[in-house]
């Protein structure tokens, strides 16, 4: 993929003027095949790599359920059952924002120790959810098309249980986008043309 210089400064400019002794936490949310992990990365190589900037996969905190127990779940139990935000904001927000977890007796995350005094860049689906959007310093909406997207999950396999796990978790995802109403509450918003659109991808919303 080829990013433009340009934008992703616009980008990473956006974050560091919002870090506070170069800490800052940031969402990236949005569909699944939106870019997110992707410009997560290039941003983080931007913000001067390992030694200050750190990726949080929100991937690692779906909770551990077989595919048919996923599938079993409707709409609104998805949403409620797929993601252990509760784990990510204990292990993780509460602590970078200087609060303790809620639950006292909680034990480390289990996806390694985040250091103090970094920009921490937390991506993937539901990680800018009500619950946990306060806890940011900046929340951006990776704004990719629904088709887009659709054809990216489809390059990842086409295998009927693949298929079928696509359709159950597109629902819950748009359920999510949809009735929490994720484009009215971030800061900004970055629209999938950053990889190729030399128009500015950038938005106030």
């Amino acid at each position: 993929m080829a990013v433009k210089p340009q934008q992703i400064h616009r980008i990473v400019a956006a974050i560091t003027a919002r870090a506070v002794h170069d800490t800052a936490l940031v969402a990236l949310d949005g569909r699944a095949g939106a870019g997110k992990t992707t410009l997560a990365t290039i941003l983080a190589e931007h913000l001067g790599g390992p030694q200050r900037a750190t990726v949080i996969h929100g991937d690692d905190y779906l909770l551990p359920r077989s595919l048919p127990e996923r599938l079993a779940m409707d709409t609104v139990a998805g949403y409620a059952g797929y993601f252990d935000w509760p784990r990510l904001r204990d292990h993780v927000l509460m602590p970078l924002s200087g609060r303790p977890p809620a639950d006292r007796a909680s034990r480390p995350a289990t996806v390694g120790t985040v250091p103090r005094g970094k920009i921490v860049i937390v991506e993937g689906v539901q990680t800018a959810r009500p619950e946990l959007a306060a806890y940011y310093d900046l929340r951006f909406f990776v704004d990719t098309s629904a088709d887009l997207c659709l054809r990216r999950l489809h390059d990842r396999g086409r295998t009927p249980e693949w298929e079928a796990w696509i359709t159950r978790w597109r629902a819950v995802e748009e359920y999510y986008l949809t009735t929490t109403h994720l484009h009215t509450r971030v800061d900004l918003t970055v629209h999938d043309g950053y990889l190729t659109d030399p128009t500015p991808p950038l938005r106030t919303t």
